[in-house]
């Protein structure tokens, strides 16, 4: 045998393996499978029981209390705390705008006031200057 009709066997192999193969195939598109009698998974789902409140309800947040603390605060801490922030501001003065604006200065800034940036309609409709006691409600829950 040369090298000829071993390709051809080679081929027809692998030819005969194909045809099978798309079988197989064109025949799980055209043959329904057998539906399921429900659909889905069941799931092993454990019962959880509510928890009980060994104490009383938490303080509502008070922002005057974050204030409070701020002449104890420390200022390298903070920094990186606000690595976080940075990830859509910049602080810098004259710093660009990002997915928020520029918080150089924003304290007794006037609310949703920096030049060319879209505040939303709901920050747009806060008036007055940004106080500490705003800020730190502003950040608990924005």
């Amino acid at each position: 045998m040369d090298g000829f009709e071993l390709n051809k066997i080679a081929g027809a192999v692998l030819s005969a393996l194909l045809v099978i193969s798309g079988g197989r195939v064109v025949r799980g598109m055209l043959w329904d499978k057998p539906k399921p009698e429900k659909p889905g998974w069941a799931l092993p789902v454990t019962q959880l029981e509510p928890a009980s409140r060994a104490g009383p309800a938490p303080a509502p947040f008070d922002p005057t209390q974050v204030v409070a603390m701020l002449p104890q605060a420390d200022p390298d801490n903070g920094r990186e705390i606000f690595r976080r922030c940075l990830q859509c501001h910049t602080a810098e003065k004259g710093g660009p705008h990002r997915i928020g604006p520029n918080l150089w200065g924003v304290v007794n800034r006037p609310k949703a006031a920096q030049p060319e940036f879209p505040y939303s309609e709901a920050l747009k409709s806060h008036r007055g200057n940004w106080t500490f006691v705003d800020l730190a409600k502003y950040l608990h829950d924005p």
